[in-house]
């Protein structure tokens, strides 16, 4: 670009007195200044257009405001999450720790003991990782948080996470406008308790009173208590037994047709 501005004024200044085309090359080097700083604004808007379209929102089918949910955290805590990074957490954020220990038969060892029990097979070679069924605490404004784990193969991870707001020491009035400024514009907004919803992306994913079973969901009530609680228990625990399930061999009706002598 700059050698075709160039060219252009040395054959001005070839043609025209000394003045004119000094005044000829201001204008193109002006006009070449607005040619460039529209380049670059251009550049700038797609970038934006780019970077927005990397969010964390999308429109679904429904016009309903859909997030990856799976991505968000209440007070630092995350599904999935392990006890040991839930209790670093919560201290960190001022939280007092009190656990619930899990019962051994509900562990992914006992869950995999009790089916092939019932199977009649045998199940050998499972870790029994102990771990809490739940991690609970307050923080010095009597807010309330309870974490829920699920019970894997590797262990507990975070399957549902509830924040139970002090209505006393918080500023309830502006606390949905302070959620839609951390979280976003929820997905669906009900009336009374049963709140707004922030939904995942992709699937089937809802934003009905029922969480989903395939999809994390955020939602905040203000009933009796003002919650926050995000969850994704269903499709987890699905996963989980499905994945009991697969230790065993199907029954194959073998012994049935046999005994009905066919």
């Amino acid at each position: 670009m700059r050698k075709t501005f160039m060219a252009i004024a040395a054959i001005s200044i070839g043609v025209a007195s000394s003045a004119s085309a000094q005044s000829l090359l201001d204008n193109l080097r002006s006009l070449k200044g607005s040619v460039e700083g529209l380049v670059g604004s251009n550049r700038s808007a797609d970038a934006e257009a780019r970077s927005n379209s990397r969010g964390a929102s999308v429109i679904g089918a429904d016009g309903t405001v859909r997030y990856d949910v799976g991505s968000f955290d209440v007070a630092g805590i995350r599904l999935g999450m392990t006890p040991s990074e839930v209790r670093v957490t919560m201290q960190e954020k001022g939280f007092s720790v009190a656990e619930t220990a899990e019962a051994e038969r509900l562990t992914f060892a006992g869950l995999a003991k009790t089916e092939a029990s019932r199977l009649m097979q045998t199940a050998s070679g499972l870790p029994s990782i102990a771990g809490p069924s739940m991690v609970s605490g307050t923080d010095s404004g009597r807010n309330r948080l309870a974490v829920d784990f699920l019970q894997t193969r590797a262990g507990p991870v975070v399957s549902h996470i509830k924040l139970t707001f002090d209505r006393s020491t918080n500023d309830v009035d502006r606390l949905e406008a302070d959620l839609a400024s951390r979280y976003g514009q929820p997905s669906r907004k009900m009336l009374g308790s049963y709140g707004s919803h922030w939904c995942s992306v992709g699937g089937v994913a809802k934003c009905e009173v029922l969480p989903d079973p395939a999809a994390p969901k955020l939602s905040y009530s203000d009933s009796i208590l003002t919650t926050l609680t995000l969850t994704n228990h269903q499709a987890m625990k699905a996963r989980r037994d499905a994945e009991i399930a697969a230790l065993f061999d199907k029954p194959t009706g073998e012994r049935q047709r046999s005994l009905l002598g066919s």
